[in-house]
């Protein structure tokens, strides 16, 4: 998600703070403060964490109580299992709340959130005793459960057909050619996109189809080459064209995918995106029939041309398609969830969400869709290789990993909750993986000319470096990866054992995810390399990592509220 300016939408998976006792029949009591010095929602401090462990299962009561702060405060409590949701309360009885539940054996995390500081509050401090009290249960415990965003309706196009169309089904002749669009690269820093000078790039893996004229069914199908080529059969003697979908398709056994492009703002909504070539008619076969998206742009007047910004799907598709293909790399046979990735050139950033008229708050990922901004002068992201690839990273936590970061806005310099630090932090590093650049790029404002941010992930210079720091995310995350040694960075691992700590470790860690949950896995798994591990973390002012609570981090305390233990035990 774009620091400051896009907001990252997960399904919310928020804790509570319990600690790693075993909970017998007994009170146990501890107290912290919440704070808003570090920014509303997603800044440190406006959650607080604890953990506890049961050996059996047990009715449990957990209260909070205002000492000092708010003259109203309002905590809501959040009580988690390997981030899974169990149970919560949040009602509106003002500077206290309590929670009771029945919960088996296993390690619990508890978030206490300060509702009041995700919008405001005029004291930067309120203190609460938690006291968490216990006694044995026959009853079933809470189910295990994910919070999740309910999906819109919406229908999809149907599975790629052969020769199910009511063409007349005769002789057949091979049509083949190759399919293009143009792509906008990067001007020099800070110049934004060169508009004036575009290439062409080759549409690959989308689908392919031959659709007779006469009625608009598919004849016959495929999918591009990695070249863009295609070779179709088509009816002799009939009137067809063919048409390429923003939409890469392809179905199990093994690997399966199903990446479409569509247009949030169309009627009915979520248009697919598609490129048709001209009416062709011929008894023998057709060569060379290409076809090539072009991006609107005018030179002379240096803006696009309403409704021609065809390149645009493809371009994004094409960003999706270095994203998947990096993880076919570690998991040949990967099973990637249905992804629609909304774009129109309506798109803006906005205080409200209406996707049918292109107010989508920033580029995101919601949880289950990414939106893309396209308003030009405003704000275009479908050229901006990294903003894509990094909201298609939230997918891959979503869907791979895990995450149980609230999203929102976000900066460098921004002293962030550990779950929103780790989300975003792996959000950069990973499109600087995909894309095989390390300077990450947004481009807009006057005819995209400009770069809203950037910033190489080479440089391990970050403003408030910690645990807490999503530039230190990226920064060692990309280091881990690189094979470039530059500074305190000696490793050079690749992605695969990232790739395993994500999809294994931290996917079901009992913490919430954060850098302290995959740095402890990934030496663990590294062990080799665990002396390098901790040089690496050490240059971004946190202590060596040797837990997934982070109990080992005593030295790097940020503002003027207490921040440490990470994880009150109670």
């Amino acid at each position: 998600m774009r620091m400051m300016r896009h907001i990252t939408i997960f399904i919310m998976s928020a804790l509570l703070f319990v600690p790693g006792c075993s909970c017998d029949d007994n009170d146990l009591t501890e107290t912290f403060c919440t704070t808003n010095e570090n920014g509303l929602k997603n800044g440190l401090g406006v959650s607080r964490f604890s953990r506890f462990t049961l050996d059996s299962s047990k009715s449990i009561t957990i209260r909070a109580s205002k000492t000092s702060g708010l003259e109203l405060s309002d905590p809501d409590l959040y009580l988690f299992k390997s981030g899974q949701l169990i149970g919560f309360s949040s009602s509106a009885t003002p500077n206290a709340e309590s929670l009771t539940t029945v919960l088996g054996t296993g390690n619990y995390v508890l978030e206490l959130m300060e509702y009041v500081y995700t919008y405001g509050g005029s004291q930067p401090q309120t203190c609460y005793n938690v006291d968490i009290s216990s006694s044995s249960s026959s009853s079933k415990p809470a189910a295990v459960t994910k919070q999740v965003i309910p999906e819109s309706t919406k229908t999809l196009p149907g599975d790629i057909q052969y020769a199910t169309s009511s063409c007349p089904v005769g002789s057949e002749i091979t049509v083949s050619g190759t399919a293009t669009y143009d792509l906008v690269s990067f001007n020099t820093i800070p110049d934004g996109l060169d508009m004036d000078n575009p290439s062409s790039e080759a549409i690959k893996e989308a689908v392919v189809e031959v659709i007779c004229a006469a009625d608009s069914e598919v004849y016959s199908s495929d999918t591009t080459g990695n070249d863009g080529s295609y070779s179709l059969l088509a009816p002799s003697g009939s009137n067809f064209f063919v048409r390429v979908k923003a939409q890469m398709k392809q179905t199990g056994p093994g690997a399966s995918w199903d990446f479409q492009v569509v247009d949030n703002t169309s009627v009915p909504p979520k248009a697919l995106y598609v490129m048709d070539g001209g009416i062709l008619n011929n008894t023998i076969s057709i060569p060379g029939e290409d076809l090539h998206a072009g991006y609107g742009w005018d030179a002379g007047t240096s803006s696009y041309t309403p409704g021609t910004r065809v390149a645009a799907p493809f371009a994004i598709l094409d960003s999706v398609y270095q994203a998947y293909n990096k993880v076919l790399v570690v998991d040949p046979n990967a099973v990637f969830p249905p992804l629609l990735t909304n774009w129109s050139e309506n798109n803006v950033e906005s205080d409200n969400f209406n996707a049918a008229v292109g107010q989508i708050l920033g580029t995101h990922f919601n949880g289950t869709e990414i939106y893309i901004l396209g308003a030009e002068d405003l704000d275009t992201d479908e050229y901006d290789r990294h903003v894509i690839i990094h909201e298609w990273g939230h997918y891959f936590e979503e869907f791979f990993s895990r995450s149980d970061s609230y999203g929102g806005p976000h900066g460098f310099g921004n002293i962030l909750d550990i779950r929103v630090a780790f989300g975003e932090g792996w959000g950069n590093a990973w499109s600087s993986m995909v894309s095989g650049e390390s300077v990450y790029r947004d481009s807009g404002y006057t005819s995209q000319a400009s770069d809203l941010l950037s910033f190489d992930l080479e440089s391990n210079n970050c403003v408030n470096a910690g645990w807490y720091s999503e530039c230190s995310v990226q920064s060692i995350l990309y280091d881990l990866f690189d094979g470039a040694d530059d500074g305190l960075d000696t490793i050079s691992h690749g992605f695969s054992p990232i790739y395993d700590v994500l999809t294994g470790a931290q996917k079901t860690t009992s913490a919430m995810t954060s850098l302290f949950s995959f740095i402890k896995s990934y030496k663990d798994n590294n062990g080799l390399s665990a002396n390098e591990i901790d040089t690496l973390v050490g240059g971004q002012n946190i202590d060596p990592i040797t837990d997934i609570y982070g109990d080992s981090e005593i030295s790097n305390n940020p503002g003027q509220t207490d921040q440490l233990p990470i994880y009150t035990r109670l």
